[in-house]
């Protein structure tokens, strides 16, 4: 039985034992020679009547704020229903108590087994029906008769041995003094424990962060293949809107493991020859997947070099995805779940290259290895494209081959360690979000979705702002797989993975789907003190109506000749109707990332005082929101 359903128990136990109470003692009154023992059950009656007043004002300042109010009041007023037995709840009141649950329960059963002594007490040989019965107990009657007489006044005699009545009231109320003292410590430690656990969460986005962007100055800065003269690349990170459910199971932690910390990423790559024209957002991409996790400098000793050929017909695509390792010690197996996504490279047969990085579920870790002198996953990789190419024909026999190594140089310290999975190619065209939001006749995304993206879109910022996050991203910025939506529907339990795409080399950077060509967000007027904070408010308005910003534009929101400004006109007009679609949590978010009213002295992203802010008021926020409905749906 649950903590939670064990208070519900004794809530339900205590009037119906106090009314036993009162009911015998009604009935003995009639009763000439136990008429001077009806003060005594009167005593029983006003005690645990004090008790019952206690425990309740107990139990509901425990339930407080992990239970709505209306649901509370649901269930006080019925502690025997269904409701009791809720797992959300249950999950929550662990979470609050901490390590003080197993004292909450263990005061909750000795009160419940007291009561229920005073209810097998006063029930008797068991002719009256049992405390908690549906039928009505006809104490009245019963005592009347006169063949029962004599047997009721020795049961009261029993009922009434002093030693015994004193052991179990003073159980009881022993067990309500702890109890309040386990709630009223609880409660008053929760913020200091949130504090400790949002450092927490920021640590383990500070490691992210940094590794991330080290696999961005290796894939999008440096030159991890010998053909980047010949070809070029989109990189695409991919975020993964089940994220929400591992970030929210950090912040319950009282402590974070080492292993949380360590992260690993899934990439997709493609290739092909500068003499074709770019790659657009219409091409077909064909996907392979990739692990990639990050080695330590120390335990990192090269044994060679694979030197493959260079062939600049190759195409092929990267995508990246960041994961939990678990502990050291074995090279992880790569799951063919739905709900595990991994790294893939894709070897497009389009024009040009792209890299796709992905965030794949942390509620599904995987385990990760790390590397050793002595494995093969330590020699360097000279062409990354080339080796991709060498082993895809063999990936499909293996659980996983690894590829080598990848040496970041502005991070002397970090190595990126890529296995290649036997995952099967996926050929599909990206579409970003804008475009989906204009197009909600062919693509469906609900609002469940369009929560749990936004949730995905404001993690990313803490994670790649100042890498694969660009300071001025807008919604046609964020892609998705075309198949991934056209197989969506209603009855999906998964969101579709976006993403955040790349062109490599730099110099060859065109946006996929040409829709922000000629948009700038250019605060001449210094309105806004963190340009992808505003961005991330942008998308959200986009997410809550399902419909672009430019749709949702009016004549009188537009000034001419700056894009920046007919942006904020809109945004500002639209932050008061968000409340009618999401509710005044999700409009107190946007209104954050539009206005940005945080008393900072510098309002960047790796100022670790504005992450914190951002976290509190804008990332947490929002993992609530999509997980709130996630319950509800």
């Amino acid at each position: 039985m649950s903590g939670v359903e064990i208070a519900g128990v004794a809530l339900a136990v205590f009037p119906l034992v106090v009314k036993s109470i009162a009911t015998y003692a009604q009935g003995i009154e009639t009763i000439a020679l136990l008429r001077k023992r009806r003060r005594a059950f009167e005593m029983y009656k006003e005690a645990l009547e004090v008790q019952q007043t206690f425990f309740m004002d107990t139990i509901e300042g425990l339930f407080v704020g992990i239970i709505d109010a209306a649901d509370l009041s649901t269930l006080l007023g019925n502690p025997l229903g269904k409701d009791w037995q809720a797992p959300k709840y249950e999950q929550r009141l662990r979470v609050r108590l901490g390590r003080s649950y197993n004292a909450y329960c263990s005061h909750c059963k000795d009160i419940r087994t007291s009561l229920r002594y005073f209810e097998e007490k006063l029930r008797g040989s068991g002719e009256l029906p049992s405390v908690g019965s549906a039928n009505q107990w006809p104490w009245m009657d019963f005592l009347m008769e006169p063949q029962n007489i004599q047997e009721r006044i020795q049961q009261a005699k029993l009922v009434l041995v002093r030693s015994v009545y004193d052991e179990h009231m003073n159980r009881i109320r022993s067990a309500n003094r702890e109890l309040r003292d386990i709630v009223e410590i609880n409660i008053k430690l929760e913020p200091a424990r949130r504090q400790r656990r949002i450092p927490a969460t920021l640590l383990r986005f500070a490691h992210v962060r940094r590794r991330a962007r080290s696999l961005h100055n290796v894939l999008v800065e440096g030159r991890c293949t010998k053909c980047i003269d010949q070809a070029r690349y989109i990189s695409s990170i991919q975020l993964d809107p089940n994220e929400i459910n591992w970030i929210a199971h950090l912040e319950r932690l009282h402590r974070v493991s080492r292993a949380l910390y360590d992260s690993k990423f899934n990439i997709w790559m493609s290739v092909s020859t500068m003499d074709v024209q770019p790659m657009s957002a219409s091409d077909k991409l064909h996907w392979r997947e990739l692990e990639v996790g990050q080695v330590d400098e120390e335990v990192f000793v090269p044994t060679a070099s694979i030197n493959h050929c260079a062939d600049p017909t190759v195409s092929s695509t990267i995508s990246l995805k960041e994961l939990p390792q678990e502990p050291p010690g074995s090279l992880s197996r790569m799951t063919k779940d739905k709900g595990t996504k991994k790294v893939s490279f894709q070897f497009a047969a389009t024009s040009a290259a792209a890299v796709a990085t992905t965030f794949g579920p942390f509620n599904t870790p995987s385990p990760v290895k790390k590397a050793n002198a002595k494995n093969a996953a330590c020699i360097t990789i000279s062409d990354l494209c080339q080796a991709i190419q060498t082993h895809s024909q063999a990936a499909g026999s293996l659980e996983h081959i690894e590829l080598g190594l990848l040496k970041d140089d502005t991070e002397q310290s970090i190595h990126h360690q890529f296995v290649l999975t036997n995952q099967p190619e996926k050929v599909t065209e990206l579409c970003s979000l804008k475009s989906v939001l204009r197009h909600q006749n062919a693509f469906f995304l609900d609002r469940r979705d369009r929560l749990r993206i936004a949730a995905a879109l404001a993690i990313s910022l803490l994670k790649f702002e100042g890498s694969w996050l660009k300071s001025d991203w807008r919604s046609e910025d964020i892609f998705f797989m075309q198949d991934d939506l056209q197989n969506h529907s209603i009855e999906d339990t998964e969101t579709p993975f976006p993403y955040l795409s790349w062109h490599i080399p730099k110099e060859t950077l065109a946006d996929l789907s040409n829709a922000t060509v000629g948009l700038s967000l250019n605060d001449k007027a210094g309105i806004i003190d963190n340009k992808p904070l505003f961005c991330l408010g942008l998308a959200l308005i986009e997410l809550c109506f399902g419909k672009s910003l430019e749709d949702l534009r009016k004549q009188e929101d537009v000034v001419q000749g700056n894009d920046f400004l007919t942006a904020y006109q809109t945004a500002t007009r639209l932050i008061s109707k968000v409340y009618g679609e999401n509710g005044p949590d999700y409009r107190d978010v946007v209104r954050c990332c539009i206005k940005c009213p945080y008393n900072v002295s510098n309002p960047s992203l790796d100022n670790e005082e504005f992450q914190k802010i951002v976290l509190e008021t804008i990332v947490l926020p929002l993992i609530k929101l999509a997980r709130e409905f996630d319950q509800v749906g």
